[in-house]
């Protein structure tokens, strides 16, 4: 994140001395996959389980970083993740932001993530508008998501 023109490096977040914020969801179903195994000859197994459609849990991972000015002042790196039963949608969205902005005593903030739909939401963003604290910026659509190098910036 050092080398030039990768976020650190550009004059906003510096000059702000904003905390950078990457933020990425996933989702896992609780289902098992069902699978053919080995059996009998002639008997094929027949694996069952209690429900079809299971359940999704969705976890959202936050990596944050604070770079040092050469002041004295230390770099400063924070990790933290929210689980979640559903998926996470625009509401769910803003309840992780307010609550990186408690756990970061809302100091400003860069937050970069992917394009979510939910990240591009109107209500996000009117309640982002709201927050001093905040500045949303998104990964530019590449085929490869999250080349820092050349991907990431605010669109």
């Amino acid at each position: 994140m050092g080398r030039p023109g990768v976020a650190t490096d550009q004059a906003n977040a510096r000059t702000r001395r904003a905390w950078l914020c990457f933020i990425d969801e996933s989702g896992v179903k609780l289902t098992p996959p069902v699978r053919r195994t080995l059996g009998p000859k002639g008997c094929t197994p027949v694996l069952r389980h209690p429900y079809r459609r299971g359940r999704q849990i969705s976890m959202c991972g936050l990596l944050a970083y604070r770079h040092s000015d050469g002041d004295g002042e230390q770099v400063v790196a924070w990790m933290g993740f929210d689980l979640l039963e559903g998926a996470y949608d625009t509401r769910q969205c803003i309840r992780v932001l307010d609550g990186l902005g408690h756990q970061l005593g809302h100091q400003p903030t860069t937050v970069i993530w992917d394009n979510l739909g939910a990240h591009h939401a109107g209500d996000l963003h009117a309640w982002a508008a709201t927050q001093p604290w905040l500045e949303l910026a998104y990964c530019r659509r590449t085929r490869r998501s999250w080349t820092l190098s050349r991907g990431c910036g605010p669109t």
